[in-house]
């Protein structure tokens, strides 16, 4: 028992000279957490406010950003609304969208803008990081394929197709149908399209200028490999293999 007692002493006695000597940093890792949670109501607060504004008056901003920054002419659209997860962005549902270079039409289910975090409350400065075309369908003549090629080789801007569809058409009859598309411009599958064609799934790696794209037909044997020396409007050059 006598035992007992000494050692809660010598326990009190620590404790004391440990919260006297660091009594200062206890608190300050207090203070800390107080502002750790202030922040967290903060950030909460301003990505749980922008689901109450009304994005519709601010839809002529966004159509003409979309028009400068991306060649896109925002023809038709069902609303607006304004995610804040995972990332907060823009949705744009259920769009018909017209490419600047040409007006063959494209059928965008969701189109996804991702606004610089300031731009989520200042409309007049309004930027973006980059914009998501998801679940597409494109219908084009086989001589607007290569419109929508140098559309996607001239545009800079950061930008994705997620499950596109491309029917191409000559004469009214459908030709070729192209399924289930993902590209981007950036990211680690930068310039890398996968897809399905006549039921198979196929990959398809361009280098950055374009100039050199390795084709294939997976599980088929079946392998192209493109060697370009010249990109222009009107024709293309190079090696095909």
């Amino acid at each position: 028992y006598i035992l007992v007692i000494k050692i809660k002493k010598m326990i009190n006695k620590i404790y004391k000279r440990i919260h006297n000597k660091y009594s200062g940093l206890f608190k300050f890792f207090f203070f800390l957490r107080y502002l750790f949670i202030i922040f967290l109501i903060s950030l909460a607060l301003l990505l749980i406010i922008p689901n109450f504004l009304d994005y519709e008056k601010r839809g002529q901003i966004i159509t003409s950003h979309l028009y400068n920054y991306y060649g896109v002419n925002l023809k038709d659209y069902k609303n607006i609304k304004f995610n804040s997860f995972p990332i907060p962005n823009l949705e744009i549902q259920n769009a018909r969208i017209e490419l600047k270079q040409n007006p063959f039409k494209i059928d965008v289910l969701k189109l996804n803008i991702y606004p610089k975090f300031a731009s989520i409350y200042n409309f007049k400065n309004f930027k973006t990081n980059k914009i998501i075309f998801n679940k597409n369908k494109i219908l084009l003549e086989d001589s607007d394929l290569k419109i929508l090629g140098n559309y996607i080789y001239n545009l800079k801007n950061r930008f994705s197709f997620k499950d596109l569809e491309i029917e191409i058409i000559r004469k009214n009859q459908s030709i070729l149908n192209i399924k289930k598309i993902n590209f981007s411009n950036h990211g680690n599958k930068k310039n890398k399209m996968y897809g399905e064609l006549f039921d198979k799934k196929f990959k398809i790696i361009f280098n950055d200028d374009y100039k050199k794209i390795n084709f294939k037909l997976l599980n088929t044997g079946i392998k192209v490999s493109i060697d370009l020396d010249e990109i222009n409007k009107n024709f293309l050059s190079g090696i095909v293999k």
